[in-house]
């Protein structure tokens, strides 16, 4: 039983679902009914069915099949038309196309597909109708363009008339007036136009009286042969198809079949390029006429170009983009076929190429039946002598860019990739290959015939792809490496300090080599942002992070990947996301809001500390017309641990300085050690903070203070700021996303610092390693448990963070800027410190007595002091970072970055003239 459904006819879906009922009919009326659902598949284009069989019987036996599915379905099949009467001798007269009267006419004619067939001829014909022009009526542009579009030829029978008014509507689109614009299209065109037009339009009504042979093969045929001729010139370029069938007696026909034509741009290019053209044209014919024909059938392809033959037999990289473009896709269409070469004077694609007027294309031979030669035997064909190549055509197209140390080809990983769309699959594919390998080289042992995947398979497969793309992407990096070597100087991986691990995958060296967070996110890979791998991987987590933006993207990429030019990979990979217009805000909010709150890194109790100041941050003032007054942050950073201590100041005067010193020693303890910066190092900072770090008094009051706690003040050597890294590095940790987060929003004093205590809380509960070798435990050790012996928590508060901020009271505001900084800060900022920016090369090797050069920033380099180290001062990695120099003044200390060596070759100095940088 069939349920009954309308398909209404001028809707969008009417022909779908019109094709779609008879594949379902054909498919479920398979067994009863053989023959006519194969031909219901395959025969049928929308409302038209043509087919047809080697004899009378299979005709008939065909139609009765048809008319009995088709009734079982309640559809009622009319029209029927046969070019053998006994095909029809029971179909009742009203069912048929072609009436029988007194009046019988030899030129009944059934239209489908846009040509007419004379059943009983078995011929096709064309009827052309010009009621649309007469020579006294003004011919427009509108007007012509009008009667082309009415030419219709589907299988390209009469290509040489339609090119010729191609070509015509090509010139007219670029016909331009006397303004310089294109000339209207109610608007007479010039005589030279409209003669021609002429000329080529009276004689159109001559293709009705064209009868085309259906049949294309000749009976009984043992061998079928396709023959594809392409030509071009410089207004238009096409292919020809014609079908050679021979019989058992050695008895040929030939038969156009099929023909393209397409004109040539307007933009000027060469004969051989669009001889090309017309070549991929043929490989494209023989693409669709071999799916469509039913008959196994060799294929030929003919050009007269040498020119194309010599493109052709090379590979596509040897051209530049245009040539190599079209001869991959051609090589790749005509695999096991002949490209020949042919006489321009016997190819019939000639005729296509040129046009031709339609009387002369009713007499033409060569176009109906094709290069004289095709009749005869193959030892008649044209001989295949290419020695007149023109080589200066040839190498026109050459690739002139030499590819050094890259194959012509690509690479296998390159070509591997490419093949994939989806970054899952690509990992699947190749997991599976080397399960297969694995299971055929090893044979009976530790064979895996299990259909699933296991993740150490995936990991393994994606470990071998990064390493393939590792080594085509950094060669001579990867080499150095190999060789226990660093990376060049000039290398763009050398801000990374890249180096192999057991899985001889390239990772980053990087900053984080102590930090208490997951291997792959202290020891990033790294991946080129140009190549496919990358986009794949790139496109997978935007999609798995359910198409979040650059940021997110970013930071969760870099706990496993570095990407060198991450960005704008990211950047691109976004943009060319069309589900990316669509997604919802709210999506990616809400699963940013769910990701876990991952904090890192602390340690022991301070012991030795570095102290800096941070600010001037804006209060907010009591009172609403009062200026905000200003206050600065005191840091204290623990060189041990590296945990952080913050105290709010109102001013930069020594008493309060001391106060927050005495605050921090009595809430955290005596500390043996104090590291600042001199005076000197504060270039750019406020002047008080100068002011206060050079006054003699607060040396003096806190060299006192330091003595009667036990406590070393110790001052950076002048000019070495980069020597107060750790305490700089955590003001940026913390003064970064507060900036960003706070904005210009001002906080009472109160506020303020509960709001800094609690940032130092959350620095302060950075997760250590975990206190037990009990897998179920849980707790991690943090600086909390050596500070007060357990973890810092705060006080449980509700999260605002998806409530808007003027929603909020003072109180609530304050907690919700504390977890907006919060979660920025262990996102985004631990990753960022991977890169180095400086100290990327090897230390230079100092030794005493060596002749130097003082860098001073406030001098001309013609006025830098000269002197001679006279002690070294090598830090626990054996790097030396201070010295200490004899100059005609006296005894000075400075950095080691701050002096130069002298390229003066003796026993005593080293033969170089690099600053002597350190890491």
């Amino acid at each position: 039983m069939y349920e009954l459904k309308t398909v209404t006819y001028g809707t969008a879906s009417a022909p779908y679902l019109a094709t779609r009922v008879l594949q379902q009919l054909a498919n479920d009326e398979q067994q009863n009914y053989p023959v006519a659902a194969k031909a219901t598949s395959e025969d049928f284009y929308v409302d038209d069915f043509l087919s047809g069989a080697k004899t009378v019987e299979e005709a008939v036996e065909l139609r009765v099949q048809m008319e009995a599915m088709f009734d079982s379905a309640g559809l009622k099949l009319r029209k029927w038309a046969s070019n053998s009467s006994a095909a029809l001798m029971d179909v009742p007269e009203e069912d048929r196309a072609l009436q029988q009267t007194i009046e019988f006419s030899m030129d009944q004619t059934i239209k489908s597909l846009g040509l007419h067939w004379e059943p009983h001829t078995d011929r096709l014909k064309y009827r052309i109708e010009t009621p649309c022009f007469e020579p006294s009526k003004t011919v427009t542009k509108r007007s012509a363009l009008s009667c082309i579009a009415k030419l219709f030829d589907p299988l390209g029978l009469v290509s040489p008339v339609v090119v010729t008014a191609k070509i015509f509507m090509q010139a007219l689109w670029s016909l331009k007036g006397e303004n310089g614009k294109p000339i209207d299209w109610d608007r007479e065109l010039p005589d030279p136009m409209r003669e021609r037009w002429t000329s080529y339009y009276s004689q159109l009504p001559l293709l009705s009286e064209l009868r085309i042979e259906r049949i294309i093969l000749i009976p009984k045929a043992i061998a079928v042969e396709l023959h594809f001729f392409s030509d071009a010139s410089e207004h238009a370029y096409g292919s020809c198809v014609y079908v050679r069938s021979i019989n058992a007696v050695g008895e040929v026909k030939i038969a156009l079949l099929t023909s393209r034509s397409k004109v040539a741009p307007l933009k000027q290019q060469s004969i051989p390029r669009l001889e090309l053209c017309g070549a991929l044209l043929s490989a494209e014919l023989y693409g669709k006429v071999s799916k469509a024909l039913r008959v196994s059938a060799k294929a030929y392809f003919w050009v007269d170009s040498t020119t194309v033959l010599s493109w052709l037999k090379s590979p596509p990289s040897t051209w530049t983009t245009f040539v190599a473009n079209r001869v991959s896709k051609i090589q790749h269409a005509t695999q096991n076929c002949e490209w020949n070469h042919i006489a321009g004077s016997e190819n019939p694609a000639d005729i296509v190429s040129r046009g031709l007027p339609a009387n002369d294309l009713l007499e033409s031979k060569l176009w109906w039946q094709g290069s004289p030669w095709l009749i005869q035997q193959r030892e008649s064909w044209p001989v295949q002598v290419l020695g007149m190549v023109d080589r200066s055509e040839i190498l026109k197209e050459e690739r002139k860019t030499a590819l050094v140390a890259a194959p012509a080809t690509p690479s296998f990983i390159e070509e591997f990739v490419a093949r994939f769309s989806d970054y899952q699959h690509m990992l699947r594919v190749t997991a599976y290959c080397r399960r297969f390998v694995n299971n055929v080289r090893y044979k009976g042992k530790n064979r895996v015939i299990s259909i699933c995947l296991t993740t150490a398979e995936l990991r393994d497969a994606e470990l071998l792809l990064i390493r393939l793309v590792q080594l085509e992407s950094f060669p001579s990096e990867w080499k150095s490496l190999q060789e226990t070597q660093t990376v060049s100087s000039s290398s763009r991986l050398r801000w990374f300090h890249p180096m192999l691990m057991t899985d001889n995958v390239m990772r980053i060296g990087g900053r984080l080599g102590r930090a208490t967070v997951p291997f792959d996110s202290k020891h990033q890979i790294l991946l080129p942002g140009s190549h496919h791998f990358t986009k794949l991987l790139v496109r997978c987590y935007h999609q798995r992070l359910l198409h979040a933006a650059v940021q997110l993207l970013t930071n969760t990429l870099r706990l496993r990947f570095w990407i060198l030019g991450g960005r704008s990979v990211l950047r691109r990979t976004i943009h060319s996301c069309i589900t990316c217009f669509r997604a919802k805000p709210k999506l990616v909010e809400q699963f940013m809001s769910e990701l876990p709150s991952q904090r890192v890194t602390a340690s022991r109790p301070f012991s030795i500390v570095g102290i800096d100041f941070w600010g001037p941050i804006y209060l907010k003032p009591r009172h609403r017309r009062d200026a905000p007054p200003k206050a600065y942050v005191a840091v204290f950073v623990c060189f041990s641990t590296k945990a952080v201590h913050m105290e709010l100041v109102v001013d930069l005067t020594t008493v309060k300085f001391l106060q927050a010193f005495r605050r921090f020693v009595s809430r955290r303890g005596l500390c043996s050690d104090v590291w600042t910066d001199n005076g000197k190092n504060f270039v750019g900072a406020a002047n008080e903070l100068r002011k206060i770090m050079r006054n003699e008094d607060f040396k003096q009051s806190m060299a006192r203070e330091c003595a009667d706690s036990g406590i070393r003040w110790h001052f950076n050597p002048p000019k070495g700021s980069h020597f107060g890294g750790l305490w700089e590095a955590a003001i940026n940790s913390a003064q970064k996303h507060f900036i960003r987060v706070l904005g210009d929003t001002k906080l009472a004093f109160d506020d303020m610092e509960t709001l800094l205590t609690q940032i130092e809380c959350c620095l302060n509960s950075r997760p250590l390693t975990k206190l037990h070798e009990d897998p179920s435990d849980l707790q991690a050790l943090t600086p909390g448990h050596f500070l007060v012996g357990a973890a810092l928590k705060s006080v449980p508060d509700t999260d605002y963070e998806s409530i808007p901020f003027n929603r909020l009271h003072q109180w609530q505001q304050t907690q919700k800027i504390f977890q907006d900084i919060w979660k920025r800060w262990h996102v985004e900022y631990l990753a960022s410190l991977q890169p180095r920016t400086k100290w990327y090369k090897p230390p230079v090797n100092l030794q005493p007595d060596t002749l130097v050069i003082i860098l001073d920033e406030n001098l001309p380099p013609m006025r830098w002091p000269m002197a001679r180290i006279r002690d070294v001062h090598p830090g626990n990695d054996g790097v030396i970072r201070v010295v200490t120099l004899q100059t005609a003044n006296g005894i000075i200390t400075r950095p080691a970055a701050k002096v130069c060596i002298l390229p003066i070759e003796s026993a005593e100095c080293a033969p170089t003239n690099t600053n002597a940088t350190q890491q």
